[in-house]
């Protein structure tokens, strides 16, 4: 009706009424766009806020799952690193501890694939990451991701050619039959024989192998649950989240 209008006023030569009618024309297509850019936005909104409570859950179980897995590992890390320590210092003990054995045969063991998130890599998979508007928890998601990419490659690289010390060395470490569980770790008996091992070069050197490994494993995961705090800290931040009852 209005562009009709508009056309019998440019024949009538009524430019006043032209006027009114390209003003009223503009304003409405301008209102227009105002208001599905304000839909949008809301969309968007509320697209994030979906995304972010979804998101919550998952890192708080993902942290607790990795805090575990970690604790194994940090005291691998521990034990090699005072294992190593006895033989760089020659220090003259009869024996390894319970541990320190343990910590021998786990020296090759890794978790794979124990850190990822439904929902990031479903907006990564997607392209939805830009639905994140907040740019903080945007950058945590990107370095996260980032990182575990790069914990992906390590393992690959670790793993290639990784040596089981027990399978090696059968004479220098015997192993409990709870050793199929290394999560059990606290109960493993498994036996060292620190003078076979105190008189092999090659063992030596393949603990040497197996602990700069696994201190360069311990590290990235390390750095990786410190990210995954982080991404937590934001999202209680945002969503208005307190665990002080916790």
């Amino acid at each position: 009706m209005i562009l009709r209008r508009f056309v019998q006023n440019i024949k009538a030569q009524n430019w006043f009424a032209v006027g009114i009618d390209l003003f009223v024309l503009i304003i409405g297509i301008f209102l227009g766009l105002q208001v599905t850019t304000w839909n949008e936005e809301r969309q968007s909104r509320s697209d994030e806020k979906r995304y972010l409570t979804r998101l919550h859950p998952e890192v708080i179980e993902v942290i607790n799952t990795a805090k575990v897995s970690f604790e194994v590992k940090y005291i691998v890390h521990q034990n090699l690193l005072q294992i190593l320590n006895i033989f760089d210092e020659n220090i003259e003990i009869s024996k390894l501890t319970r541990l320190q054995c343990y910590s021998l045969f786990s020296s090759h063991i890794y978790d794979v694939g124990t850190i990822a998130l439904p929902t990031i890599n479903e907006l990564i998979s997607n392209g939805q990451l830009s639905r994140i508007q907040n740019e903080d928890v945007r950058r945590s998601i990107t370095k996260y991701s980032i990182g575990l990419e790069n914990l992906d490659d390590l393992l690959v690289d670790i793993l290639a050619d990784r040596l089981v010390l027990a399978r090696k060395y059968p004479e220098m470490i015997e192993l409990d039959i709870k050793t199929i569980n290394p999560f059990e770790y606290k109960s493993i008996n498994n036996r060292c024989n620190l003078d076979l091992m105190r008189k092999s070069n090659a063992f030596r050197n393949d603990l040497i192998d197996n602990a700069a490994r696994h201190n360069t494993y311990v590290n990235v995961y390390s750095h990786q649950i410190d990210l995954l705090k982080n991404i937590h800290h934001e999202l209680d931040r945002i969503l208005t989240i307190s665990h002080q009852n916790e």
